[in-house]
């Protein structure tokens, strides 16, 4: 039989990260030991805000409100909430682990905050662009939030069928938004197409380093994070029990450290 040839197509080369699946382990491991957290839901700020954005948004436009519109509100929020607190990080001490690190968006959105007095709010949430935020057509909420929010009973629903706040689960966490921020004067801002730092220093109470000074919203988040509310709910006492070792953990540490100096 006489030989035949043909053209070889060369292997394609693997994109991503973790070529060997060697991430996979480790996500289930910390998805047993710390459900509700994960290794993108980088700050407890979203835990509170995204419910308190979600209840002000059917207050103000209950069940008539337009999906497209909703998207519209919920991708100007994280915008306006990463542009803030860059703006209040600048202002102030410049220590972005308090204020700015790990939003949604920072990466695009602090070299603007950097440079300009006046910002396009229009340019950054558009599903299509150069100045774009974030690819997802539901931000950082779809992203890297929902699933958790969803799992803890803070919020109900999914992208497709609609979203909803959650009373039962996630009263105690609104309200305690609504003390540190004006609604009206939030979403005020986000009725504009264009913000200057003014609005954003307006808004400076909302910024994530407030937490730490306002116990009514740090309550409220250690109760969900820690399952203060007792109760039968097993994912969180296994979340309590491996958050309390780690701060075991970091407790001993600091003081090793300290013994050493």
């Amino acid at each position: 039989m006489p030989p035949t040839t043909a053209w070889v197509k060369p292997a394609e080369a693997i994109t991503g990260l973790d070529h060997l699946g060697a991430h996979a382990p480790c996500i289930a491991i910390y998805s047993q030991l710390l459900p509700g957290i994960t290794n993108v839901t980088d700050r407890a700020v979203y835990y509170s805000f995204y419910p308190w954005l979600l209840r002000a948004i059917d207050a103000r436009w209950g069940k008539d409100r337009d999906p497209e519109q909703f998207v519209t509100w919920l991708r100007r929020a994280e915008v306006v909430l990463t542009l803030l607190a860059t703006r209040h990080e600048h202002s102030t001490d410049r220590a972005a682990r308090r204020h700015g690190q790990g939003l949604v968006g920072r990466q695009k959105l602090a070299p603007a905050i950097a440079n300009d007095d006046v910002l396009d709010l229009a340019a950054f949430t558009v599903r299509e662009g150069p100045q774009r935020y974030f690819k997802n057509p539901y931000g950082g909420l779809a992203q890297y939030y929902l699933g958790v929010l969803v799992e803890l009973g803070i919020l109900a629903g999914a992208t497709r069928t609609g979203l909803k706040y959650v009373r039962e689960g996630s009263a105690a966490l609104a309200d305690a938004v609504d003390d540190r921020v004006d609604a009206d004067a939030f979403f005020d801002v986000l009725d504009n197409d264009v913000l200057d730092v003014a609005d954003l220093d307006q808004l400076a109470g909302l910024c994530p380093c407030g937490i730490r000074d306002h116990a009514g919203e740090r309550e409220a988040l250690l109760d969900v994070l820690f399952c203060r509310h007792g109760g039968a709910d097993k994912a969180g006492v296994q979340r309590r029990a491996s958050l309390e070792l780690i701060l075991h953990l970091a407790v001993a540490m600091q003081e090793d450290e300290e013994g050493q100096a």
